[in-house]
């Protein structure tokens, strides 16, 4: 199986040309991490970012598939460059796509968290490879997904994603408008769902939460809300943060836990 490191194949038979400083190693005795079954290693990758989970196929042959079959993924593109450019920008849009188009299909996700910051205009056709992206995460069936970017990017998410069967946890964090109104919405395990940062309808979140039958969490922040007509009937946890256009507690009938928070200026005491 072809390994990735930082957006290069590494073949068997072949190696990845790097300039290295020459560094003078001393024995540490025995490699006991190595000696763990797959399962605990895995477990212990999980933890780690996806570039770093690909560094260590490189560690030795006992960690040469493993990243492969990792099911937590999380890219962030600061883990190529501190300052944004377009070249790290290229590199990460590159990284991730190989990364996917090479992980273990067989594979089912926990995770998948995809984290973006800076501004698009540095790489060319990055909205559509988040497109990309999303429709390859959703073949391995996550649990959990998430999507935070810092900057507004005109995306339209791939109707695959609101269609997924084993979403149990949907996390979108993306600056801009979320128009589903006229999308198939059918998320039949989604328990939470956190909004953070957008622009959303009286007719899109009904869509939404009709397409959701066993949602019992919706954390809403910094976005603006229209409520209208919409019900929250089997909401169980409602958190709305710094929320406009607020008018759902009459909708929240069976809410056990109600988070409301938001900043005012004394003029409007």
């Amino acid at each position: 199986m072809a390994c990735i490191f930082a957006g290069v194949y590494l073949n068997e038979g072949n190696r990845c040309e790097m300039k290295k400083k020459k560094r003078t190693v001393s024995y540490m005795g025995p490699d006991r991490l190595s000696d763990l079954p797959d399962v605990l290693l895995i477990k212990i990758l999980s933890s780690l970012k996806a570039r770093e989970v690909a560094q260590t196929c490189i560690l030795s042959k006992r960690w040469q598939d493993l990243w492969a079959s990792v099911p937590c993924l999380h890219f962030d593109n600061a883990e190529f460059s501190r300052k944004l450019s377009a070249k790290s920008c290229e590199r990460f849009k590159n990284f991730v796509s190989s990364f996917l188009l090479s992980f273990d299909d067989t594979n089912n996700l926990d995770l998948f968290l995809l984290s973006c910051h800076g501004h698009t205009y540095f790489c060319d056709d990055i909205t559509e490879a988040v497109r990309m992206w999303i429709t390859q995460a959703v073949k391995y069936k996550p649990k959990t997904l998430k999507l935070e970017f810092s900057y507004c990017m005109y995306l339209t998410l791939p109707g695959s994603l609101y269609i997924c069967d084993s979403l149990q946890e949907l996390s979108l964090s993306l600056k801009h408008c979320l128009d589903v109104t006229h999308k198939v919405v059918y998320l039949p395990k989604l328990k939470r769902l956190n909004l953070c940062f957008l622009y959303i309808g009286g007719k899109c979140i009904k869509n939404i939460l009709n397409g959701c039958p066993m949602l019992e969490s919706l954390s809403v922040e910094s976005s603006l809300l229209i409520t209208k007509d919409v019900c929250f009937a089997n909401m169980k946890h409602l958190s709305m943060i710094d929320c406009r256009e607020l008018n759902v507690l009459s909708s929240c009938v069976n809410v056990e836990v109600l988070q409301i928070w938001s900043s005012y200026y004394l003029m409007d005491l």
